[in-house]
């Protein structure tokens, strides 16, 4: 018993396997596969519709994903509509496409003109952050401007 202990809540393993000691690290598994799968629906994108596009998330947890795997995947910058994150602010004014993750297409279609389902995300229960298969939209045709929208996008 004291070996299986020393192997689970001591500091001899490698500090990059999770652990019941690091509660937080189980968190993170699954989630450069969550990012593969973002960043495939986006490199399927035609060239000239992933010029100038950007990843909006509706939960601030989602952005915090992309950013810290996203750009060694090839994504852009990604906000988010949620809490805190939401203060960053919004896309460029201009900005026409967005990868929008989480939501729904009637949520979305008061916002775009376009509303499109490319793929869901789902590691299969490889992580415990996602209960559920997380929609990835592909919106076009901002239906106002970016500061009206995202005042109106904003949700705690």
């Amino acid at each position: 018993m004291s070996a299986l202990v020393a192997l689970t809540w001591l500091p001899i393993l490698p500090t990059s396997w999770p652990t019941p000691a690091k509660p937080m690290s189980l968190l993170m598994l699954g989630l450069p596969e969550w990012t593969d799968t973002v960043a495939d629906a986006f490199g399927d994108l035609p060239p000239e519709t992933r010029e100038g596009a950007v990843v909006v998330t509706h939960w601030y947890w989602d952005a915090a994903v992309v950013d810290r795997y996203g750009p060694e995947r090839g994504l852009p910058e990604s906000y988010s509509t949620h809490r805190g994150a939401w203060d960053f602010g919004p896309p460029p004014e201009g900005t026409d496409t967005v990868l929008f993750i989480d939501s729904d297409a009637d949520y979305l279609e008061q916002y775009f003109t376009e509303v499109q389902f490319l793929t869901s995300v789902d590691t299969g229960g490889m992580t415990n952050m996602f209960d559920r298969p997380i929609p990835v939209w592909l919106c076009s045709g901002p239906k106002d401007s970016w500061a009206q929208m995202w005042t109106d996008l904003r949700h705690f």
